[in-house]
């Protein structure tokens, strides 16, 4: 008896270990490498594939190959040609690159993409009348002339949009206050009308009226003087009008959207970021993304609750941390409350400057002030802040100032802030230098527009003196005191292609030549750091995005030219000749298709200046 329960328990525990040990098979590695279980889709070859693996500070590219393959959707070889070639099957495509050059797709961290998209036309809704003049004066009469001619025209209860130059229209309508709302509702009684100044508004009765109706809400007395009708944040007039008067017609704002994104494919750019204003726009992405028809993707920041709604504060306390959520193409990142300050001239500044600069400032994050209050609530409920519009350093002040204020109400440690990564964007006149090391400090990321260059430096000069300059887009210092910091491009890059904003972080130079905070010129490299590797961070998918890696998603670009040999002088108009997302072509340039045998793909590069011709 004994040795037969002996026996039995031997047996039992062979059979154990038998089991445990099929159990344990397939956690083993595979014997075969899992570039070989399928293969790839695409194989690009004989070319200069520039991974941009390195992710330093220094000018260096990191890991350059001459071929790669992708297999749905994903890169899983990179190397020599014969190796990379070697996996390809019957059914793979190959892209002989005859020596171009390839970089990872751009990431544009700020552009209004969807807002831009009306320019393919809006059926049933007036456009928008530029009215012309330099001075105010000569702007307060064209504004009387023009709007008596639009409202002539136009029906009872029709729409009328109309558009001031920024300096000029801001002197005329913010400071000066010569034209009101009462102007407007007495020029125009039966049609409610929007006047657009850069990121303010003015607006009559009618217009007032109509969007408390549409949106079912009261707005908030912060954002509209009712008695002047000036909006100090008017972009959500701006942006919702349009939107609001296309809800019957989703298909129109889901075709224009569509088309925008595919204009952007053509520039390079595979991803982009931006906050959503209006639930028209929120609707369109879900649908192209449900659809599978994204052209490139977008990583989104949260604002819709902040749209006219004087309870914004307590909706963020109630909308739980969205950030990271999503698809590969639609995802959030964040929210934000839009901006603390204005466009130029309306950038809060610390610098002295003659009373009349310093009146047209707006410094909308001063304690007490509904934006500061809505922005702190959502960083105690634990939200990311991100897309949102800090011109100016005493805006970047305020916002760091909000961020430790929120953070530490619930009790967050120094490294938690950090792991938040807030960012905040455009770097217009802002931050100055003794705000770099908080900045490191909080692990907060500076998303900087280089078309602030042209646009802020000379008027910041004229305005603030010399002083100014050192603040207007200062990246290269930015850069070397450990901040984090990414590329934007924040208007329309059709008109000028992507490699226009990359070559002006590098060569600084304005419209008329002059090179402005030469101290402040990036190296090409670096430079195209920030619009890669280093804004993968901002759109929070640094593990998928931003170098061309085994594992990583397959976006990228073949360019006309070396981005990294070319003169300097013409990286503006370096430019892609295919881009892919995903694995899949979203561009294909005229010349390229006939080469290589197939049709173009995608709306083709409508350049409008002359700095980006070919």
């Amino acid at each position: 008896m004994e040795k037969t329960s002996s026996i039995f328990s031997i047996s039992s525990l062979l059979f154990m270990h038998f089991c445990l040990a099929l159990l344990a098979a397939p956690l083993q590695q595979p014997t075969i490498p899992i570039e070989l279980l399928a293969y790839p889709d695409l194989i690009v070859y004989n070319g200069k594939i520039v991974t941009m693996d390195d992710r330093s500070a220094k000018p260096v590219v990191g890991t350059v190959v001459k071929a790669m393959a992708v297999r749905r959707g994903e890169i899983v070889k990179t190397g020599e040609d014969a190796a990379v070639l070697a996996l390809a099957g019957p059914n793979t495509r190959r892209i002989d690159l005859k020596g171009k050059t390839v970089i990872p797709g751009l990431i544009d961290t700020h552009s209004h993409v969807h807002d831009m998209a009306d320019h393919w036309g809006m059926p049933g809704i007036a456009p928008e009348i530029n009215v012309p003049g330099e001075t105010p004066e000569e702007l307060a009469k064209n504004l009387d002339t023009t709007l008596k001619t639009a409202v002539s025209k136009a029906s009872p209860g029709e729409w009328i949009r109309l558009n001031l130059p920024a300096d000029s229209g801001y002197t005329l309508v913010n400071q000066q206050k010569k034209f009101k709302r009462g102007n407007l509702d007495s020029l125009a009684p039966e049609n409610p009308v929007l006047v657009a100044i850069r990121t303010t508004s003015l607006v009559n009765g009618k217009a007032i009226q109509a969007v408390e109706q549409h949106y079912k809400s009261t707005m908030v007395d912060e954002a509209l003087d009712r008695e002047t009708g000036i909006a100090t944040f008017g972009t959500e007039f701006i942006r919702a009008v349009p939107i609001m008067l296309l809800e019957s017609r989703p298909d129109v704002v889901i075709e224009n959207v569509h088309r925008e994104l595919e204009e952007w494919a053509a520039l390079g750019i595979t991803t982009f970021s931006s906050h959503i204003n209006v639930p028209g726009h929120v609707n369109a992405y879900a649908a192209l993304d449900r659809a599978g028809l994204m052209p490139i993707r977008f990583a989104w920041t949260h604002r819709s609750g902040t749209i006219f709604n004087s309870d914004a504060s307590s909706f963020y306390m109630r909308m739980g941390d969205l950030s990271g959520s999503g698809s590969d193409y639609w995802w959030n990142i964040g929210s934000t409350m839009g901006h603390l300050d204005q466009s130029y001239p309306g950038i809060a500044s610390t610098l002295p400057a003659k009373p009349e600069i310093k009146a047209r400032e707006i410094n909308l994050g001063q304690p007490g002030d509904f934006k500061r209050e809505v922005m702190l609530s959502m960083v105690r409920a634990g939200h990311r802040i991100t897309g949102t519009h800090i011109a100016g350093d005493l805006a970047v002040d305020n916002f760091m100032d909000i961020i430790e204020e929120g953070s530490k109400a619930v009790g967050m440690s120094d490294e938690q802030i950090r792991a938040k990564g807030h960012v905040m964007d455009h770097c217009a006149m802002g931050p100055r230098p003794d705000q770099y090391e908080r900045l490191k400090r909080m692990g907060i990321t500076m998303s900087c527009g280089p078309k602030y260059i042209r646009g802020v430096a000379p008027r910041a000069l004229r305005d603030y003196g010399e002083k100014s300059l050192e603040r207007v887009v200062p990246m290269k210092s930015l850069i070397d005191s450990g901040v984090k910091t990414v590329w934007e491009i924040d208007e329309h890059a059709p008109d000028f292609g992507a490699f226009f904003y990359l070559a002006l972080a590098v060569n600084r130079k304005g419209d008329d030549g002059r090179v402005w905070a030469s101290d402040q010129r990036l190296d090409r490299v670096v430079a195209l750091k920030t619009a890669t590797s280093w804004a993968s961070e901002y759109v929070m998918r640094p593990k998928v995005l931003g170098t061309l890696e085994p594992g990583k998603w397959a976006d990228f670009a073949i360019l006309n030219q070396d981005y990294f040999t070319v003169p300097e002088d013409q990286i503006a108009r370096v430019r892609p000749l295919m881009a892919v997302v995903g694995g899949k072509t979203v561009f294909l340039d005229t010349a390229l298709a006939k080469e290589l045998g197939t049709e173009s793909v995608g709306i083709q590069p409508r350049f409008l200046k002359p700095a980006a011709e070919d």
